[in-house]
């Protein structure tokens, strides 16, 4: 219903695990889709070794708090158990086939 009013061009979508994994260039893509100056690229990001995430430097690096971020183990996969996820992967395939063709880009969920 939103490309009634809206045509698909109006629309930026941002895959939420780039900007986890590598935040850096989804926001450079995400500056130049959007036709600005990059201001903020890779080199603003360093990872956090004990959580995982990645920290915003400039003058000062900042960090989310500890508790802050998914559940993830260590090596960056889903915690949920594996029948979990096989069970809401293939509920959730035809949707999200559908919506990867609406929009023009896959993802990789």
């Amino acid at each position: 219903s939103w490309f009634e009013p809206f045509r698909p061009a109006h629309f930026i979508f941002v895959a939420g695990d780039q900007l986890l994994t590598d935040p850096g260039t989804e926001l450079e893509k995400l500056h130049t889709q959007l036709n600005l100056n990059v201001e903020i690229d890779r080199s603003y990001f360093v990872k956090n070794p004990s959580s995982g995430l990645f920290c915003f430097k400039s003058n000062k690096t900042a960090c989310l708090h500890e508790g802050k971020g998914r559940t993830r183990k260590a090596d960056g996969q889903s915690s949920i158990p594996i029948i979990a996820k096989t069970k809401l992967d293939a509920f959730f395939k035809p949707y999200n086939e559908e919506f990867f063709e609406l929009v023009g880009q896959r993802f990789d969920w």
